[in-house]
């Protein structure tokens, strides 16, 4: 049966409820894994109970990509990516989907890395079918740095230091938004720390390809040993705020 507000009221706890106007809250108590940030509506989540087929993985060889049930953050699996002991070696994940309506577009996902993963990079682009937006952020787990690519200031850091651990069984949320309708960068959300991005833009380019857009993550190896990065919980959503 279904529970709410006793009527024309939205406050009144009874003996063992308590009303519940959230939806995301239900939508978490029900087992969503979109409990990290609830801004924006979901057009895409990916937990990879199911294998990776809306993802085409990529790299550098040797690398290794696969589903694993060794780590997770919400259900039994993760995706798994094994890099090199070398800088110039990378993993990738990337899916693409139809060019959405104009707006601010989030790109969320859950990492857990080892001390040889140097770089974990995003990369957001929207093609119209004359300009391609591209949004690219830099994380340095090493170097604890934060850059982006702004179209004017070229590459730029934003934080120094951001801390990302390596130990232990920790997973790290990160979330990043752009506002592709005015072509500026929003903001960027690493667990409990939220930068201000809205003084920066994507970098443009002419095209002539059709209308879609794509998201990359990638994950670069270090020369002081082999690398393991684990992926879960793939959200993109749009109207955020």
């Amino acid at each position: 049966m279904p529970h709410g507000q006793r009527d024309w009221s939205n406050i009144g706890a009874e003996k063992t409820v308590h009303g519940l106007m959230d939806v995301g809250e239900l939508a978490a108590r029900l087992g969503s894994p979109v409990t990290f940030n609830r801004e924006g509506y979901v057009l895409l989540m990916d937990t990879f109970e199911y294998g990776h087929g809306r993802w085409s993985l990529n790299g550098i060889d040797p690398y290794e990509a696969e589903i694993s049930a060794e780590w997770s953050r919400y259900g039994a699996y993760s995706l798994k990516f094994s890099v090199a002991a070398d800088a110039g070696k990378y993993a990738l994940m990337d899916s693409t989907f139809p060019y959405p309506v104009a707006g601010k577009y989030g790109v969320e996902f859950s990492t857990r890395i080892d001390t040889h993963i140097s770089l974990i990079h995003v990369d957001l682009r929207f093609y119209d079918g004359v300009v391609r937006q591209k949004y690219l952020f830099y994380l340095y787990p090493i170097d604890e740095n934060l850059y982006i690519w702004d179209r004017d200031k070229a590459y730029t850091v934003i934080v120094d230091p951001l801390p990302i651990s390596a130990e232990g069984q920790l997973w790290h949320t990160i979330k990043v938004v752009v506002d592709m309708e005015n072509q500026y960068f929003q903001r960027m959300i690493v667990d409990n720390m939220e930068y201000d991005l809205s003084d920066y833009r994507p970098t443009l380019f002419s095209t002539t390809v059709a209308p879609y857009a794509s998201i990359r993550l990638q994950f670069y190896g270090h020369g002081s040993g082999a690398g393991t990065a684990y992926v879960d919980d793939v959200i993109l959503t749009q109207n955020e705020p």
